[in-house]
């Protein structure tokens, strides 16, 4: 009969404490040198194109130093009365009456509450 394969797994044993070991694998003789690795990776063989932005266009450029913004501009508009002449032509919203609650009209006025009832109920078993 075959020998059932063990559930315990040897590369997780290797770097289950602190990583793999890594001491057969280093040689002190050839360490790295400055900018050794940088030559690895993709070598790309033309230049990459700039990238564009399709769906918005884009904001205003920023003024130069030498722009000078526009000053002293003066407007012949009083705001003040033209607010004041706007409001008083302007049309007031619809008033809506509200009902007025009256509870002297009400069916349950004068009487006591219900609850109260079974309050005096209670009151009279515990005397009894």
């Amino acid at each position: 009969a075959p020998v059932p394969a063990s559930t315990f797994r040897k590369e997780k044993r290797v770097v289950g404490t602190f990583g793999r070991i890594v001491k057969d694998k280093v040689d002190p003789k050839k360490y790295l040198k400055g900018r050794e690795r940088c030559g690895r990776g993709v070598q790309p063989t033309s230049k990459p194109k700039r990238f564009t932005r399709k769906d918005k266009p884009r904001k205003a450029a920023v003024p130069s130093r030498h722009e000078r913004p526009v000053m002293g501009v003066k407007h012949e508009k009083d705001f003040v009365t033209a607010n004041a002449v706007e409001n008083i032509l302007a049309v007031p919203p619809a008033r809506t009456k509200k009902q007025e609650l009256r509870y002297t009209q009400k069916a349950e006025y004068g009487r006591p509450p219900a609850y109260l009832e079974t309050v005096k109920a209670d009151v009279e078993a515990e005397r009894d």
